[in-house]
Formats: structure tokens, sequence, C-alpha cells
């Protein structure tokens, strides 16, 4: 049975991010964070954006005692985890500007924070080629990587993903490409021709990379990127991969 729901101003593009002591945090596409109470559904606080036309919500980091969100146009904001309130906040749209002042950068997918406590941001820019943006623990820009040839100004969504050396790992387009973390210069990238773009990227228990195509499983080696092995499948869609 149902034992308690709760209506969202509009839809939420991924699923909520759980807090140590259970605390719900969903977004939506209308910009709006909650916190909710695992108990019986009460929200604890709400956030409301304040900032130009607020669009959707791609995800929330959890830090110990903040939470990190990105906003499809172009911020990324930290807020209290007791009350909702704004720490801090960059607007990367006003970082790294369109050449089109009317396409206004976007983020369409998830942050990543990465075990040293850096954020990762994929930042697509619509007449422009889209970049990685790596923030400290203040938010401020601190590197970048040009993802240029690799998508070719197609905007393929990217996934991200930390290797167990500390590598940034991400798919965008027909490309899979391993950056340094401690300056996002490119360790390696191979070109897969199934289209890879917005899907998942699972890191096995020996660092090796398993990333879900449109024909099925593809496994590369964490240390050049090269094919391991291949899966097919009839209806890839349904694949959920786990670590080991």
């Amino acid at each position: 049975s149902i034992k308690w729901d709760i209506t969202l101003p509009d839809a939420a593009q991924v699923e909520p991010s759980i807090g140590s002591d259970g605390t719900i945090y969903i977004g939506n596409n209308n910009g709006y964070i909650k916190a909710i109470d695992p108990s019986n559904g009460n929200e604890k606080w709400t956030y409301t954006p304040t900032f130009g036309h607020p669009r959707g919500n791609f995800g929330i980091i959890l830090k110990s005692n903040t939470l990190v969100a990105g906003f499809e146009n172009g911020w990324v904001i930290e807020l209290s985890m007791s009350n909702g309130e704004v720490i801090n906040s960059i607007n990367l749209g006003s970082a790294y500007p369109s050449s089109n002042p009317n396409n206004e950068p976007k983020i369409q997918s998830r942050l990543l924070m990465s075990t040293t406590g850096k954020i990762y941001v994929p930042l697509v820019r619509t007449e422009d080629t889209d970049l990685i943006v790596a923030l400290d623990e203040n938010l401020s820009v601190i590197h970048d990587f040009d993802i240029g040839i690799y998508n070719l100004l197609l905007h393929a969504i990217i996934g991200l993903a930390e290797g167990l050396d500390g590598s940034i790992i991400f798919t965008t387009k027909d490309y899979i490409i391993s950056l340094d973390p401690s300056n996002l210069q490119k360790n390696w990238h191979k070109f897969y021709n199934t289209f890879i773009g917005d899907k998942g990227i699972t890191i096995g228990a020996n660092g090796d990379i398993y990333v879900e195509t449109d024909d099925g499983v593809v496994a590369f080696d964490h240390s050049d990127g090269e094919i391991i092995w291949t899966f097919p499948a009839n209806n890839p869609k349904s694949i959920s991969l786990v670590p080991d």
C-alpha cells in the first residue's frame, strides 16, 4: 500500500537524492527543490529559485551539510541541508557565454562530485563547443575541458563518472574519454561507432569501464580505453548496470 505521496510543481528530470538521515531531496523542471521527511512525506523546506528564468534541475549532489544543484540555465547553487538557504552560487552561463546571446549555455545532465570534492559540470553551448567544467569546494572554476571534435556540435547529453584511479570518464556522441583530474587534460579517448551519448557508465571493481550503448554493453580498459568485450542486446534500453 502507498504510505504517502507528494505533488511536485512540475515533472522531475532525475531520481531524488537521499541524505544520510533518510531525507529525500528532489528537484523539478521549474527549478524548485524540496526536502521531504521520509517518515510521512511532509516538506521540511522548499527552495524557490529567484534567478532569471529558472528551468529544470538536473540532479542534486549531497555534501556533509550542504547540497549542490545544477540548473538548465547554467546556474550551480549550493544550499543548506537544514533549511534550503543559498550558501553559494555560480552562473556558468556568464562564465562561458555563448557566441549567440539568445542561446545561453545549458546544464542538461547530471553533475559529478569526485572523491576529492571537486564538482564536474557538463555545459552545453548551442552554437559553440561543449565543456566539462571543474569547480572547487567554493564553486570557483579551476579547470575546463573543451569537448570540441568529440561531439562535433551535436550536443549529445554527457554522462560523467569517476574512475577508481580518480580519472574523470565521460561519454558524448560516439566517444568515451578519460581526463586527468588534476588539470582536465585528456588521458585517452576511444571512438565507438554505436551512439553512446547519455548512456550510463559503470566502474567495475578492477577499474574497467562498462557503458550501455544503443546495441548492448561495451567494456573498456580503464588504462587506455581499448575495448575488452562487447555484449549485444536485443533491447538495450532494458539494461541496468551495477558495480560488481
